[in-house]
């Protein structure tokens, strides 16, 4: 069975057994003969196919010390954009004198994708710049490697993580640059380019379809 065909989850309760049968392709309703429990039905939905906390796998968070915007309008510390998320958005760093006239690499990836669970193949890379920063704290891109493009997951709600890492010079080193977009490991660039574990600065939102 493909991901794609399956639409729906449910649970059955016979005795003390709980039995999950993935049933559902299209526009087919869950069937079984016995109740369906639609609360774990939800949470064993949301642990397969969504951004699940108890996921062991789960790719860790980053946490918020950017300012994002997406068409002017002000996105949210883990929280879903009001706005379109169509064009890349503007970027202020809290710290604007700690970082102004440095570089930095900037990326946008997907931890979730395809899905968190079971542990995905590597990250999506959806944007890779080098930055400053200017003394009132805006990010300026000089130079894009890899274009931005939008959140679409395909499934269920994804987290994306905006990550800024100092940069000792004003361009990425020669063969540094991914040549694919899936199967980012983000392990590896951070090595190949000299970047420290944890980004300087970081932002995290969530987007579903």
């Amino acid at each position: 069975m493909r991901d794609t065909d399956i639409m729906c989850v449910c649970v059955s309760q016979t005795n003390d057994v709980m039995d999950y049968v993935i049933l559902c392709k299209q526009e087919k309703l869950c069937q079984t003969r016995h109740p369906v429990l639609l609360l774990t039905a939800f949470v064993a939905f949301k642990s397969a196919f969504g951004a699940d906390d108890n996921c062991p796998n789960r790719r860790p968070d980053v946490g918020c010390n950017l300012d994002v915007s997406f068409e002017d309008v002000e996105a949210f510390c883990n929280q879903i954009p009001t706005s379109s998320v169509a064009s890349a958005p503007t970027i202020e760093c809290h710290s604007p004198l700690a970082h102004s006239g440095k570089f930095f690499v900037l990326l946008m990836v997907d931890p979730d994708a395809p899905r968190p669970c079971p542990a995905p193949s590597g990250y999506y890379l959806h944007w890779l710049a080098v930055v400053t920063v200017t003394n009132v704290g805006v990010v300026k891109t000089t130079r894009t490697y890899v274009n931005y493009v939008p959140p679409t997951p395909p499934q269920g709600t994804h987290r994306y993580q905006l990550l800024m890492y100092r940069l000792s010079s004003s361009s990425l080193p020669t063969g540094a640059v991914p040549d694919k977009r899936s199967g980012f490991s983000l392990e590896d660039f951070r090595a190949s380019v000299g970047l420290q574990e944890n980004p300087d600065a970081s932002f995290q939102f969530l987007y579903e379809p």
